[in-house]
């Protein structure tokens, strides 16, 4: 081989290289984004845990509350867990809108 053919073996090589650790550098931010995500979380359900819980005498959890409530015939406060859900869905699908484009929530998205 010649030298100039050596020379465009190298580049096409380190081109492909490049484009690799692109693809890579990409790969690694979303990775990153996820453990982001994880951690911040991770870290709300935590101090639900340890604050929220204890003060409030609440569970995160509907179905926890609601099975033995209905089971000891203690119903009172029942209504909170039965509404509360639905209506965080109904506010997050509205503040998804706000945020989001404007095609957002359509099927081809």
């Amino acid at each position: 081989m010649s030298e100039q053919q050596l020379k465009l073996k190298a580049m096409r090589t380190s081109k492909v290289r490049n484009q690799d650790s692109i693809e890579t550098k990409m790969f690694r931010v979303l990775k990153e984004i996820g453990v982001v995500a994880g951690i911040a979380i991770g870290s709300v359900v935590l101090l639900e845990a340890m604050f929220a819980g204890p003060i409030t005498g609440a569970s995160m959890n509907p179905a926890r509350s609601i099975a033995p409530a209905v089971v000891s015939g203690n119903i009172a406060d029942l209504w909170i867990y039965i509404f509360a859900p639905i209506i965080g869905c109904l506010l997050a699908v509205v503040s998804c809108k706000l945020v989001k484009d404007e095609q957002c929530c359509d099927e081809n998205c």
